[in-house]
């Protein structure tokens, strides 16, 4: 028996989404709940806190009427139970894997699906750069080191035009996080 109180957001600077119903809000009530993420550990159990919350429906459709604590990216009104899932793995994560996803959010235009998960996004990560200019840089110093070319070679190494053919490969955030693109 899942006790409602337990999932309830009692912290104002918590992970949670206010839980309503379609039915509820068309009938002028916007009942609900702010459920708290970090109370559930997967999209089931979420579920099964929202059916309970609104069991005096038969069939609720669920509308999640506000969010706080995570992107904006990864919210929807509808959620499914995938949507629910990539953000309880955001909830999940440490802060720089949480400074890096948002990046990456923020690159794919909140496209997670672009993604198959956190891993996907720790690989495609290149780092987080003050310039592209600067990511380059080190890529060309990298590849000239690799090819045993003679140090004096980097005085004669075109890296603006390198940075420029190699910006066409990778997105890049506003703060910096660099993202190799498929």
């Amino acid at each position: 028996m899942i006790n409602i109180e337990d999932y309830k957001m009692t912290d104002a600077s918590g992970v949670g989404v206010y839980v309503g119903t379609y039915k509820k809000y068309n009938e002028g009530s916007l009942f609900g709940m702010w459920i708290d993420l970090e109370a559930v550990s997967d999209a089931d159990e979420f579920f099964d806190v929202c059916r309970e919350l609104h069991k005096d429906e038969e069939d609720p459709e669920f509308m999640m009427q506000d969010y706080q604590g995570f992107p904006e990216e990864l919210y929807h009104e509808s959620m499914s139970e995938d949507d629910v899932q990539k953000v309880l793995d955001y909830v999940a994560l440490d802060d720089d894997d949480r400074e890096m996803l948002e990046a990456f959010c923020e690159c794919y235009g909140g496209d997670t699906t672009d993604a198959d998960n956190i891993e996907d996004v720790r690989e495609r990560c290149m780092g987080q750069f003050d310039t592209f200019q600067d990511f380059a840089d080190q890529c060309a110093d990298e590849e000239l080191a690799c090819m045993n070319a003679p140090e004096f070679c980097s005085r004669y190494f075109n890296y603006e035009a390198y940075a420029r053919d190699l910006k066409y490969d990778f997105s890049v955030s506003g703060n910096g996080y660099i993202f190799r693109d498929r």
